[in-house]
């Protein structure tokens, strides 16, 4: 049997290398180097089959750490979500955000790394000690005060990046650019709803992590009372979403205040607290009070469906995210500096699958 004819046979001890290929392959290294790079103009057509070949028979994996070192690329991006919540990737949005950016990333040979840090310890993130990413994809919470400057730390660690849900202008940082939804127009819309269901009184219920989305949702909402002439809304903030805490921040806005026309829920899991504190009072929905809510995620589509909400495109967020950093890191440059994807409202004779 010649060597060209032998067959490859799968190694049992080590890492199988480029040299392994090219004996099984019967070429030399920088061949099976090419066909693995994807010149394939510089490797003739059988030539580059038998190498592929040999590639699928022993399993051989690109080693990306020496490629990183020699090229400066690690085909990695980072995802940085400062908040103050630990379990934050239990959020139906932030995970559906998650999915699309990675996907995205995934279908284009891009890896994505994922880490949470709390604002007052950024320097312990290990996506900002290490900066071994090609770009870096950050969702800030606090102040615009507190956020202008983690934006201003995170811009110069020498990648693009790519701030979601943000609304600072993006021309003050230098390589950024700004991928979120319309969360004011969001406000908006559920408002106008309700408004013209005959509310004027309003309560917002959210969660105290301070994320700009939250904000912008509160300011369109008054925005849009403002603009009938008439009516308030007060925000009640909630420090998680768990039933308990959500029934209890009720009840104590309930023993303070009169029953508004209206409460909005900033998420649907608050808004299934909000529920089951009407419950607990006897108070029903909608027959005593409107409720509305954010997100028209699973919780909505199988529960909550008689509630008025917003849709929101978290997954397609995230796609457009991966989709802007791939086309910063081919062409050098930001093509768009600012992304806002539209809200829907949804009434209680919209069905929405889940996404």
């Amino acid at each position: 049997m010649t060597r060209s004819s032998r067959p490859p046979r799968p190694r049992t001890n080590g890492r199988v290398s480029l040299a392994d290929v090219a004996s099984a392959a019967n070429v030399s290294i920088m061949t099976v180097s090419n066909v693995v790079r994807g010149r394939v103009d510089l490797v003739k057509p059988g030539t580059r089959e038998r190498v592929q070949a040999a590639i699928k028979a022993l399993k051989y994996r690109p080693q990306t750490y020496g490629r990183a070192l020699r090229t400066s690329k690690t085909n990695v991006i980072g995802l940085l979500i400062v908040t103050l919540d630990a379990e934050f990737l239990s959020s139906p949005w932030t995970s559906r955000m998650v999915a699309g950016m990675s996907n995205y990333l995934n279908k284009n040979d891009y890896a994505l790394l994922v880490h949470g840090q709390t604002p007052l310890k950024l320097e312990e993130a290990l996506l900002v000690r290490l900066s071994n990413t090609d770009g870096l994809c950050v969702m800030l919470s606090g102040s615009s005060e507190v956020r202008q400057d983690l934006l201003h730390r995170v811009t110069q660690l020498g990648v693009p990046v790519i701030a979601l849900q943000e609304h600072l202008d993006p021309q003050q940082f230098a390589d950024l650019a700004i991928v979120r939804q319309d969360d004011y127009g969001g406000g908006t819309q559920v408002a106008r709803h309700l408004v013209q269901q005959g509310a004027r009184r309003l309560a917002f219920l959210e969660l105290a992590l301070s994320f700009p989305a939250m904000s912008q949702r509160f300011d369109g909402i008054k925005s849009q009372l403002d603009a009938t002439g008439g009516g308030y809304v007060h925000k009640i903030e909630c420090r998680s979403e768990l039933t308990a805490e959500v029934i209890a921040v009720t009840g104590q806005y309930l023993s303070a205040n009169p029953l508004p026309d209206a409460f909005i829920a900033a998420n649907e899991r608050l808004a299934l607290g909000l529920l089951a504190a009407l419950r607990e009072r006897g108070i029903s929905a909608p027959g005593d009070v409107l409720v509305a809510s954010f997100n028209a995620f699973d919780l909505w589509t199988y529960t909550l469906n008689h509630l008025p909400t917003i849709d929101f495109p978290a997954y397609a967020l995230g796609a457009c995210a991966g989709r802007r950093m791939i086309e910063r890191l081919e062409h050098g440059a930001f093509r768009e500096r600012i992304d806002v994807l539209p809200a829907a409202l949804l009434t209680p004779m919209s069905r929405a699958a889940p996404q």
